[in-house]
């Protein structure tokens, strides 16, 4: 990210990796995308990071993608947003997440990559993509199934239909719920970062290995398939449509 919109900061061992563009929600352009792939993978090189914890700054988590620039044209293997999907799938130490607010998207697909979730009681979730006339990403279209089962991730996307902490601990995507979750989040990642290192990436590898290059596949078929189709009449007048706040019509033939 731009250096306003991301703050990165390692301490006892934990780098808080913060979404900072609190105006917009948190909401993540293609630079960004760039940046977080970096952050990741710097801290997951750097010996002194033994855990890694994903916030956002002020009263939302993330909104998910910039809808204003996310639309121009990339090459899949050069995409910004593959290059952050692909950190965070292959990063080998612990990631945790702590989410209040807004997790939408893209805010909520990445939380299906991290270790551990909590969320506090004014967390919402919300897989849009079905709304905007585009496909799941990051995974989702398989993690999803296997977290919550098929027909819950069937209602899930193609409903797109916003829920709360209690429904995603419900569902197993969030650990817990707690009140201060910024606090018990970093106290939980302070724990980890007391655990034997090796063993810690070992075991999170041993638990993880078998899907990965599966995941990577469909991972890239997603965003393949995303990117296509940004550009149709759908995605056009659904995005139009949000942009103008108004209800988009799909009545005229596509």
């Amino acid at each position: 990210m731009s250096e306003q919109h991301l703050i990165v900061k390692t301490e006892n061992g934990v780098c808080h990796i913060q979404f900072n563009r609190p105006e917009l929600k948190n909401a993540i352009t293609q630079q960004d995308y760039a940046d977080l792939a970096n952050a990741i993978s710097t801290a997951d090189s750097d010996d002194r990071v033994r855990v890694l914890l994903l916030s956002g700054v002020g009263e939302d988590f993330c909104s998910g993608n910039d809808l204003t620039e996310f639309d121009s044209g990339e090459n899949l293997n050069d995409h910004p947003a593959l290059k952050f999907m692909l950190s965070m799938l292959y990063c080998e130490k612990p990631v945790i997440a702590a989410v209040s607010g807004a997790a939408v998207g893209i805010g909520t697909t990445m939380l299906l990559h991290c270790d551990l979730v909590y969320a506090d009681t004014s967390a919402t979730f919300l897989l849009p993509f079905n709304n905007f006339g585009l496909c799941a990403e990051f995974g989702s279209s398989f993690l999803l199934p296997q977290l919550v089962g098929q027909t819950k991730a069937m209602d899930l996307i193609l409903m797109g239909e916003a829920f709360d902490a209690y429904k995603a601990k419900e569902l197993g995507i969030v650990v817990d719920v707690q009140s201060d979750v910024i606090s018990y989040a970093f106290g939980q990642a302070n724990k980890m970062a007391k655990k034997p290192p090796g063993s810690t990436r070992l075991n999170k590898q041993l638990l993880q290995k078998a899907h990965k290059p599966l995941i990577e596949q469909i991972i890239r078929e997603e965003l393949n398939h995303l990117l296509t189709a940004l550009q149709s009449s759908e995605a056009r007048e659904a995005i139009k449509a949000f942009r103008e706040k108004r209800a988009p019509n799909f009545s005229k033939p596509f």
